[in-house]
């Protein structure tokens, strides 16, 4: 009998030692998670706010995309004017030394 509970109290501690350890482990896991979440819910705002920067920037540039477009072709325009006006002047400029450029100026898009 002595024996008998002897041996039930060694298991008895194992099992408590047994549960302890896994409580650990299990209390470990829960912080683990709990940190992984609070990083997923950073990451999540960091992404949303970056969003929102984007789609800022994304307008900001189309704004200016069509701003320079509309200059360059005021450029092209007065370019052409340019050409014309020189072609048909009585001066005595040389037509070769800027038709190139005023041409390349014209022809780009």
């Amino acid at each position: 009998n002595r024996q008998q509970q002897t041996h039930n109290a060694s298991r008895e501690s194992g099992f408590k030692k047994t549960e302890q350890e896994l409580q650990a482990i299990k209390n470990k896991l829960v912080a683990e998670r709990a940190a992984l979440q609070a990083e997923a819910d950073t990451l999540s705002v960091t992404f949303s706010e970056n969003e929102a920067e984007l789609a800022q920037l994304e307008e900001k540039l189309r704004l200016e995309t069509g701003s320079l477009g509309e200059l360059f072709g005021v450029v092209r325009q007065n370019a052409k004017e340019l050409e014309s006006e020189l072609k048909h002047a009585v001066t005595g400029v040389d037509a070769n030394s800027y038709q190139k450029d005023i041409e390349a100026i014209v022809a780009a898009k």
